[in-house]
């Protein structure tokens, strides 16, 4: 997606932090207010429990419940896209947080997790923007696809989210949380027990970053500046000194994403939710990519199977 790949911080930063903003901008003030007034109180705090429950197929359901009365999803200018695509992202806002998203995301995220340290939004829209967009990852793929065939945005990022479930893709970060508590008593013993029976340690060694994944150098970078005295990020480092030093990999953003959530001490699956929050920004952007070219993607497939016998 060349709009997300090739934009700065501050670029992608109005698709986060104002969709608000960005939608009055495009003169659609009424649908960013319409979008206020969406959530009642216990459907809030009920999505927040399918979410603790079953993360990603609480987000799915979420969209699923608000999919069905909203027909202006079925606009394809790209600026009704933009505006569903505000609506989608403030009510999963809402049942990862528990509470109705009236601000930008990561400022919403900040006021549900972290209400007495203001400055954590920084970490929050710095993870949502490296999670946006990473070419054509499974979800992504999955999400365009329906997307061409002229679906709803809802269609589309649930398509995504259910990409997302599978334990390759979003079920990263809940194995690295099992590492690092496990790390926390023995680092050495942990890793071995990982090498001993042949599996792969979590979240290490990215295939497209031999030389380590940028998004998470950057995203630990900022969590080790703004918590210098705290355990997790000392015992994160040896942890990635042993593992690099052992198998010469690096961390992925899941495990960036994991020790911020573990730094902060966020609700449990944050660093999920965070991924999924970042992921449906970018779902939204390929989709309206994808409509403006007015194409169905349709892969053909060549048979390698058994050759035809004549009988």
């Amino acid at each position: 997606m060349n709009h997300q790949r090739n934009a700065s911080a501050e670029g992608v930063t109005p698709l986060l932090a104002g969709w608000a903003a960005e939608l009055q901008a495009r003169g659609l003030a009424g649908a960013a207010a319409a979008l206020l007034d969406a959530f009642e109180p216990l459907a809030v705090l009920g999505a927040q429990a399918l979410w603790m429950a079953q993360p990603v197929a609480g987000l799915a359901n979420r969209s699923w419940q608000a999919a069905a009365g909203d027909l202006a999803a079925y606009l394809t200018a790209p600026e009704a896209m933009a505006a569903t695509g505000a609506r989608i992202l403030a009510r999963l806002v809402a049942a990862t947080s528990g509470r109705a998203a009236t601000m930008p995301v990561a400022q919403a995220l900040q006021a549900a997790w972290t209400p007495e340290r203001p400055e954590t939004a920084d970490l929050f829209s710095a993870a949502l923007i490296l999670c946006a967009d990473h070419e054509l990852n499974v979800s992504a793929f999955t999400a365009r696809c329906v997307a061409s065939a002229g679906s709803t945005p809802y269609a589309v990022v649930i398509a995504g989210l259910a990409a997302l479930q599978g334990h390759r893709h979003g079920g990263h970060t809940e194995r690295v949380g099992h590492l690092l508590r496990e790390a926390s008593t023995d680092i050495t013993g942990a890793v071995a027990g990982y090498l001993r029976q042949g599996r792969s340690i979590p979240g290490f060694g990215h295939r497209l970053y031999p030389a380590g994944d940028p998004r998470a150098r950057l995203l630990l970078e900022m969590v080790d500046a703004r918590n210098a005295d705290a355990a997790l990020p000392a015992l994160a480092s040896e942890l990635r000194r042993t593992v690099h030093a052992l198998t010469g990999e690096q961390p992925t953003v899941d495990f960036a994403l994991e020790v911020m959530a573990r730094t902060l001490e966020l609700p449990p699956r944050a660093a999920l939710a965070l991924f999924a929050l970042g992921r449906t920004i970018g779902w939204i952007g390929h989709a309206i990519e994808q409509a403006a070219t007015e194409q169905l993607i349709r892969p053909r497939a060549r048979y390698v199977g058994a050759k035809v016998r004549t009988l």
